[in-house]
């Protein structure tokens, strides 16, 4: 197999995921889904003064509403409502209160949250499933500064948005991933090839079975130098079926991910020690591989990526490693 066959199968590669994910894009844009009603109360203030609770209200109320993925109440309008009704919003602390509000408003969700000072200043958010009466999503965020309130309360709302837009969605969210890698070969392999670089193409459906499952598959492409004498250069392909699970921080996730799979391996060998010409000796062996992968959101849809992994190849005579750190993005559909 040479260069111009394994290129063609990655590029084959790519245009299955890419068109896996139009066709899921495409569908979901065919769909008319309502936005999800939410009512935003009255954050109260502990050990702090209430414009700082006015301030991330304020805040999280806007952020949500800029995504567009939200019918957000006025204030205006709840304020009204709950006037016709003899019931004080500023008493709203609790999830019976908030079901019983939520119901009043037909909102699906009830917001309610809290700015809390101690050492530092702490901004905690509840997200009340008005229909289901019980807490979908809870958070906080903390900053050590006043000024930096209204910042925190930005960087809590992306969090919650994203994981807002997931409840009740009806399917899986379809994620796809591309990274530059660099990697490093060890024991065995350390001798035979130099340190090498790559690209990797991921595509996993989310949220299956419970929030945060992943299952999919990569395809890479990887490239080692050659050694003085031993080997002129490297080429592997790996292929891997993908189990994760994604543990989100706030505007960061954790991902620790289990490959399984094949790699088309190539060393390229020179034919003596005194010799500039080579040959090519080819094989394809199993492959496991351990990934974690470290994401940053921007967006709800977009994430920069450290993908740290480490790969054990199963060949006839031993075990061949390498581990490598990826540095990419990832698409939410």
């Amino acid at each position: 197999m040479n260069l111009k066959r394994i290129i063609c199968i990655l590029f084959l590669f790519c245009i299955v995921l890419l068109q896996s994910i139009r066709a899921d894009a495409e569908e979901k844009k065919g769909k008319t889904v309502p936005k999800k009603r939410i009512a935003v109360m009255n954050f109260t203030a502990n050990n702090t003064g209430a414009d700082m609770a006015r301030i991330a209200r304020n805040t999280i109320e806007l952020e949500l509403f800029k995504t567009g993925l939200f019918d957000i109440l006025e204030k205006e309008h709840i304020n009204l409502i709950m006037e016709e009704r003899k019931r004080q919003i500023t008493e709203c602390h609790d999830r019976d209160c908030a079901v019983a509000i939520g119901k009043l408003l037909s909102a699906k969700y009830v917001i309610l949250g809290s700015v809390d000072r101690d050492v530092s200043y702490v901004i905690q958010i509840k997200v009340v499933d008005v229909e289901k009466k019980r807490i979908v999503i809870a958070d906080s965020m903390e900053t050590s500064d006043s000024d930096r309130i209204r910042r925190a309360a930005e960087r809590i709302s992306r969090s919650i948005s994203r994981r807002m837009e997931r409840l009740g969605r009806a399917g899986e969210t379809v994620v796809f991933s591309a990274a530059f890698n660099f990697v490093a070969p060890l024991d065995y392999l350390a001798r035979k090839v130099g340190p090498g670089f790559g690209f990797t193409m991921t595509c996993m459906a989310e949220d299956l079975l419970v929030a945060g499952l992943q299952a999919g598959g990569s395809a890479r492409f990887i490239h080692f130098t050659g050694k003085s004498h031993e080997s002129h250069h490297a080429m592997m392909v790996p292929v891997n079926a993908l189990l994760g699970y994604r543990f989100s921080i706030g505007d960061f996730s954790v991902n620790p991910v289990l490959g399984f799979g094949g790699s088309y391996s190539i060393v390229y060998y020179y034919r003596d020690s005194s010799s500039s010409d080579y040959s090519a000796s080819g094989a394809f062996q199993p492959i496991l591989l351990f990934g974690l992968d470290l994401g940053y959101s921007f967006t709800h849809l977009f994430q920069l990526q450290l993908k740290p992994e480490y790969a054990i190849i199963f060949e006839q005579d031993g075990i061949i490693q390498f581990f490598s750190v990826g540095i990419g993005f990832s698409l939410f559909f």
